[in-house]
């Protein structure tokens, strides 16, 4: 289960959550667990876009210094 998820369950269940909210406390982790991975895909793309930017901007640089 997410860490997040199971911190409000403690929260607010003192960690003895009702059985009947297991399928909503399910959907809900599956949606913290998406949100993880999409987040962790987005800050790869940013990274390799930064280094795309930061190398371009380099050969730019160089390119003013020749000339």
């Amino acid at each position: 289960m997410h860490r997040l998820l199971q911190r409000q369950i403690k929260r607010f269940f003192d960690n003895t959550a009702p059985q009947e909210l297991a399928e909503f406390f399910e959907a809900v982790d599956a949606a913290y667990t998406d949100n993880d991975t999409d987040r962790l895909m987005i800050e790869r793309s940013l990274d390799l876009m930064s280094k795309e930017l930061t190398e371009a901007n380099a050969g730019l640089r160089k390119e003013l210094t020749e000339h």
